[in-house]
């Protein structure tokens, strides 16, 4: 069996779809569905006809199995990973952190009230401007509030230029292994106004909140959170999304709530339950051969 990504766009698929000694082996690995972009009926039409010559379906989260299904392709011959990666290092190193280095990373950041985090891509799908606009007016509100931001990409001048000016704003760099489990220990919520996927996870393994917008391009793992449950989703407006995060950081038994639901959320996505998923679905599928 070929596994293969489902994208209409790589032309040897087409070759292996089409010759006759690998046709009947394909399988296929995608979102099930476009998420992240908006795509015309013709490029859904030709994705979905491509699928079902596929032998199996695996798709990221059960949403993208249930557009595939709904498309035309057998139920019975799909599987939903659970597309995760491996957090175990990270809720280690959490777990490993002391009081004091927490106090320490506080203060060396100037933090001395609730404390946001952005952590991940600098660029135009995570609406870094966005993020910007709602800290200022979080700031207004909350005059001891900061957003930490960790990462790099092309929004990344924009981000410098904020934090020389707004002592509120902390950028961090690119950040990875114990300082950033230590960011995760630090933040109160997750502010992610723009697209939202594996963050997703690392949240629930963390067990810190997201707080997000109703945005129509969130990713395949958006699906793992339940609102008002494990995370806030606002109107999508900047307006609104601030007043989501404020209002949620002033209720201490709210965010504890958030919380706690998260880490509950974060033990069952795992690596290792993506790879009996994947694993189970090789199996049925080459047995059904």
């Amino acid at each position: 069996m070929i596994i293969l990504e489902q994208a209409i766009r790589n032309l040897e698929t087409f070759l292996l779809v089409a010759h006759p000694k690998t046709r009947h082996k394909i399988a296929f690995w995608g979102h099930g569905k476009n998420y992240t972009v908006a795509r015309s009926g013709i490029e859904e039409k030709l994705k979905a006809t491509l699928t079902n010559t596929g032998v199996w379906f695996f798709g990221y989260t059960q949403g993208g199995v249930d557009a595939t299904v709904s498309s035309g392709y057998p139920g019975g011959q799909t599987t939903a990973v659970y597309n995760a990666t491996d957090t175990s290092e990270l809720r280690s190193q959490m777990a490993s952190i002391t009081e004091d280095e927490l106090r320490q990373s506080g203060e060396s950041l100037g933090l001395n009230g609730p404390t946001a985090l952005y952590i991940g891509g600098l660029d135009e799908a995570k609406r870094i401007p966005f993020l910007l606009s709602a800290a200022r007016m979080m700031h207004e509100k909350i005059p001891n509030f900061s957003l930490i931001i960790a990462g790099a990409g092309s929004s990344q001048s924009t981000v410098e230029d904020s934090a020389d000016k707004f002592a509120y704003i902390k950028y961090v760099g690119n950040t990875f292994g114990r300082e950033k489990a230590k960011l995760f220990q630090i933040a109160d919520i997750l502010m992610v106004p723009g697209r939202v996927g594996l963050v997703a996870v690392e949240s629930a393994a963390a067990g810190v909140p997201i707080v997000t917008t109703k945005w129509p391009l969130h990713a395949p793992e958006f699906e793992y959170l339940t609102p008002q449950m494990d995370c806030l989703v606002s109107e999508d407006d900047v307006e609104s999304y601030a007043r989501t995060a404020s209002d949620l950081l002033g209720d201490k038994q709210a965010l504890s709530n958030l919380q706690d639901n998260c880490a509950e959320l974060g033990k069952g996505l795992t690596i290792e339950r993506m790879v009996e998923q994947f694993a189970h679905g090789v199996l049925s599928a080459v047995h059904m051969r």
